[in-house]
């Protein structure tokens, strides 16, 4: 799949943001991503905050060419989309509360961060990293968000809410890098709506925030 950034535009970047304006930034994200893995794991949900960390690492590895910060962001891509222990990226306390719901504000922004990590390091996954990568986007966002949208759970047309709009974002970007068309058209139609009908006040008389108020 095409890159998002070209070689001229990884050249440029890191020619760009090595200018004094960029310096402090630059420190900032250096300093987040030389810190311990285990720190973020020690959270709620340590997929959500290591799929953070990834997205830094995959800045830092086309900012700084530096290797072994994109070896480490790839092994820690794979890691999420593999392992059986990080499987379920759903948060507990979104678990807890709507137990029959299978994907979240977490899974999505999981799936964009670990899009937009892949992309960025894409020089650097083989064909096999690759279909691992996609595989387990399709299985732990793709599948489940659209298993949601079929079921008509309470969010799918909450067209004002942010869960409706970063669902439907995560459908559409990473049915995008999965090259599913239809998913993108269904995640681009409700997006639509949902930037159509921001602002309006009937989300809280949809029936869930009902029972929830």
């Amino acid at each position: 799949m095409q890159s998002i950034f070209n070689s001229k535009d990884i050249q440029l970047l890191r020619l760009n943001t090595k200018a004094e304006r960029f310096l402090s930034l630059r420190e900032e994200l250096l300093r987040h991503t030389s810190r311990a893995t285990e720190e973020d794991l020690e959270e709620e949900n340590p997929a959500f905050h290591q799929a953070r960390r990834i997205l830094l690492m995959a800045l830092v590895y086309l900012i700084e060419a530096d290797r072994n910060c994109g070896e480490m962001a790839k092994d820690f891509v794979l890691e999420l989309v593999t392992f059986n222990s990080l499987a379920d990226w759903m948060r507990p306390f979104h678990r807890k509360q709507h137990p029959t719901m299978l994907s979240d504000l977490h899974v999505a922004e999981i799936s964009i961060n670990l899009v937009l990590a892949s992309e960025a390091l894409s020089e650097l996954l083989s064909a096999r990293d690759k279909e691992l990568i996609e595989a387990g986007l399709m299985e732990r966002a793709v599948e489940l968000i659209l298993t949601e949208v079929e079921r008509s759970i309470w969010w799918t047309e909450a067209y004002n809410c942010n869960w409706c709009s970063l669902m439907y974002s995560a459908l559409g970007l990473t049915s995008l890098y999965l090259r599913e068309v239809s998913e993108v058209s269904l995640a681009e139609g409700r997006i639509r709506k949902a930037l159509l009908r921001t602002g309006e006040p009937s989300l809280k008389f949809h029936p869930f925030w009902k029972r929830a108020l």
